[in-house]
This record gives structure tokens, sequence and C-alpha cells, in this order.
């Protein structure tokens, strides 16, 4: 029966701790993506106008790729063996599928930058590129300072 309890509240344990992180995880990317606005708002210089415009145009392209990334995390994990390990048909279709999954990726781009092109003007487009590199490199530095953070010794004073 002791055993049984143990097994059951262990489980509960890490029902908990999972719970947890992902609710951890989606308040960062909640953070992130507020943080995001503000930034892109303000490397772009978006008239009030200019941003009732460009905001839902973005949204809806992060959900095409958000969708192309997904697509492409279940075709690697449908195709989980080592390539030693496939014949040849299957090696092809896995880079048929990436061809296809990268060319999706370009479409919504190109019509992400085609759309915003028609209220925004030039200087505003390139300044997007730019914004765009910059806010991801802050990101990733970021992830990177929070691990190494989490890869110290705690010291004590």
């Amino acid at each position: 029966m002791n055993k049984y309890l143990l097994l059951l509240s262990t489980f509960f344990l890490f029902q908990s701790l999972i719970a947890q992180n992902l609710e951890r995880r989606e308040e960062a990317m909640k953070r992130i993506e507020a943080v995001k606005v503000g930034f892109f708002t303000k490397e772009l210089d978006l008239t009030p106008k200019e941003a009732q415009a460009f905001w839902p145009v973005y949204e809806q392209y992060q959900k095409r790729l958000q969708a192309q990334k997904k697509a492409r995390r279940v075709s690697l994990d449908k195709a989980a063996k080592l390539p030693e390990e496939m014949t040849d048909a299957e090696l092809n279709i896995l880079i048929d599928h990436r061809i296809e999954q990268a060319q999706q990726a370009l479409d919504a781009r190109l019509e992400f930058i085609t759309a915003i092109r028609e209220f925004l003007p030039p200087i505003k487009v390139v300044r997007y590129y730019k914004a765009e590199e910059t806010f991801r490199s802050k990101v990733l530095e970021r992830v990177r300072d929070s691990q190494q953070q989490q890869d110290r010794p705690l010291r004590r004073p």
C-alpha cells in the first residue's frame, strides 16, 4: 500500500512540476511578446495608424511561421531514425519535406513583406529587417546569459 502511495504522490509531484514549467514558459512567452511589441514599435517608429495596420499582419505571419515550425518538428519526429538506418526512398521523402517547409517559410515571409510594403514607407520596411535581427540577437543573448547563470555554482556569502 505504501508503495502505491509513494508512486501516486511522485506522479502528482511530477505533474505539478510539469504544469508549473508550462505556466512559466507561457508567462515568459507573453513577456517576450510584450517587449517585442514595444521594441518593434520604437525601432520602426510606427505611427498609431501604421501600428494598427502592422500588428495584425505581423501576428498572422508569426502564426504561419509557428505552424510551419510545428510541421517541421512533426516531420522530424516521424523520421526519428538515424539517416544511416533509412532507405533511400525515406531519405528522399525527408529531403523533399525539408525543401517544402523551407519554401513555405519563404512564402510566408514574402507575403508578409509584400503586405507591409503596402502601408509602410520603404525606410520602415528596411528598419523592420534590422529590428528583427537585433531583437533575435538580444533574446538569444538573454537566453545564453540565463543558461550561464544556471550553470554557475551557487556561492555562499
